[in-house]
């Protein structure tokens, strides 16, 4: 991922925040961040949560326990409110991967065994005063928005 603005730029617009998460769209697999990316994939995931109406999370991992991290990690650098646990369907004891998926407007929240080997978070956003949004971002890493790399952003 390349950049030619400062990471550290708090004033990103909707558009260069879509800008910067495009680079992560059709990745089969999370990519390694610098700390200097991390800050800047952050800020731009707030910056779409604070101007869209929805989000549904689609977390990819290679068990529930990370999985539920990963969103609740999301969640709360994204100041999202998330469902009771979710529904799990299917055995996931003997599953090689889980995929998570929370709608935070339905609050649909369902857990189930995956047995492709993609792993990361899935962020689709919908507005309605932004209807050209792209549909889905994606696989960010399942780990930005943990302790590590929040106290990047809050030093």
């Amino acid at each position: 991922m390349t950049q030619s603005s400062s990471p550290r730029q708090s004033n990103l617009t909707f558009e260069e925040a879509q800008k910067v998460l495009a680079a992560f769209n059709g990745l089969d697999m999370m990519p390694s961040l610098l700390a200097e990316q991390c800050l800047l994939v952050q800020r731009s995931l707030q910056v779409l949560a604070q101007e869209t109406d929805s989000c549904i999370f689609g977390i990819c991992a290679d068990d529930l326990d990370q999985a539920l991290q990963a969103l609740n990690e999301y969640a709360a650098g994204l100041k999202y409110q998330l469902p009771d646990g979710p529904d799990l369907r299917g055995n996931l004891n003997n599953a090689a991967g889980v995929y998570m998926k929370c709608n935070l407007q339905s609050s649909l929240f369902y857990a189930s065994p995956y047995e492709n080997s993609q792993r990361g978070v899935l962020l689709a956003y919908q507005s309605v005063e932004h209807p050209d949004i792209d549909p889905l971002y994606g696989h960010l890493p399942l780990d930005l928005f943990s302790a590590a790399a929040s106290s990047l952003v809050n030093p």
